[in-house]
């Protein structure tokens, strides 16, 4: 598969032994030379550190103090937002289903529970899928029970949630993020809410019995969370370690049923190409050559396959995610937003305008906007 270029050819050795280190079936891979510096940059801002720590742990270069007591302070740090992700979300699950909202977690501790024993997946919050009926309860019950919407992630109209987001992420003692689509929307589209919790598996969390996707169906999230991880400026090196994870850990016959069942075929080769190209090391052959529908070629520098493609930096580019007739409503309600977002945010339609223009010809200057900042 050659019409795209891969997004993790020129990845140096240590990321690359992270990516597959610990993993059943995969030999160990020795790193002769720790050149830590090089790749340092690149390991803790792609959530690589527990996993990095390990692999120095193994290393002829263990005794440098300095680079273990970086990686160990990372390392736990990641570890404490799990625990706060798990503790402070399991009740609101218990809640979920008292009102009857069927949820089913993917991501996170759904993958988590398929990684070697003693090798330790990250994350920071808890990512939970939801039937798109079911989405407002759901999102009301978190409310309720005191999650609130960061700032930077407030609507400029209530139904953009629903109808132009694939969900919402909330704050509270743990985050988490109320899905009603998997995303990309454009991608994840035949992704079923039904499908998956029929298939999921019940798992108790800190106390609470809990549903999570099966291994099937969190391979073909993980792939498309690659293309999230992209649209937020990094390069999913986690995703591609789940990848790796979950690859070797499933039947490929089953897995590819699972990744036809939701039009996806051609995502799987994808990704398994990428792989044999950029981490010879995963021990992955490319499943197959099936191309992209052309709806998808034609948006793959949008979804941020491409980096450099400076069409993804700009933030009206999310439209570029979400299928067409969400994409243009989502166009019309951010060109004119509501009074009240725009009196709480802004002041003025002229002021929130300027500031949209601003940013556009910031975009041409190199400034990416695709994910918003926080104040």
């Amino acid at each position: 598969m050659t019409f795209v270029k891969g997004p993790l050819e020129g990845l140096g050795p240590i990321v690359r032994a992270c990516i597959v280190a610990g993993v059943p079936g995969i030999p160990p891979v020795g790193i002769e030379d720790w050149c830590y510096e090089s790749e340092r940059d690149l390991i803790l801002r792609e959530g690589l550190a527990p996993v990095a720590l390990r692999c120095f742990d193994a290393s002829s270069a263990s005794g440098d103090s300095h680079i273990r007591e970086e990686l160990r302070s990372v390392a736990i740090e990641m570890q404490m937002r799990t625990l706060a992700a798990d503790f402070g979300t399991a009740e609101l699950l218990r809640d979920l289903s008292a009102v009857g909202v069927r949820a089913v977690i993917i991501k996170g501790p759904a993958v988590a529970r398929f990684h070697p024993k003693g090798w330790p997946r990250a994350y920071s919050d808890l990512d939970v899928l939801v039937a798109h009926d079911q989405f407002r309860t759901a999102l009301n019950t978190a409310i309720r029970a005191g999650f609130e919407y960061p700032e930077a992630a407030c609507p400029p109209w209530t139904w953009i949630d629903r109808y132009c987001r694939e969900g919402v992420n909330l704050h509270g003692q743990g985050n988490v993020d109320i899905h009603h689509h998997i995303p990309p929307w454009i991608l994840g589209v035949g992704v079923r809410m039904e499908d998956v919790a029929a298939s999921a598996d019940s798992i108790q969390l800190r106390g609470v019995k809990v549903q999570m996707a099966s291994l099937e169906y969190s391979t073909v999230i993980a792939a498309l969370h690659v293309f999230n991880d992209f649209w937020k400026g990094r390069l999913g090196l986690v995703s591609w370690r789940d990848l790796v994870v979950l690859l070797h850990s499933t039947d490929r016959v089953h897995v590819r049923e699972t990744f036809r069942s939701a039009d996806l075929e051609w995502l799987l080769d994808l990704v398994t190409a990428a792989l044999s190209q950029g981490v010879p090391e995963a021990m992955i052959e490319p499943t197959g050559n099936t191309r992209p529908p052309r709806r998808i070629r034609q948006r793959m520098g949008v979804l941020g396959w491409d980096h450099t493609s400076s069409v993804s930096h700009y933030r009206v580019a999310w439209a570029g995610r979400l299928p067409l007739p969400q994409g243009i409503a989502f166009l019309l309600g951010s060109a004119v937003p509501s009074r009240s977002y725009i009196h709480q945010r802004h002041g003025t339609y002229r002021r929130y305008w300027s500031r949209a223009w601003r940013e556009t010809v910031e975009t041409k200057g190199g400034v990416d906007f695709r994910v918003p900042r926080t104040r």
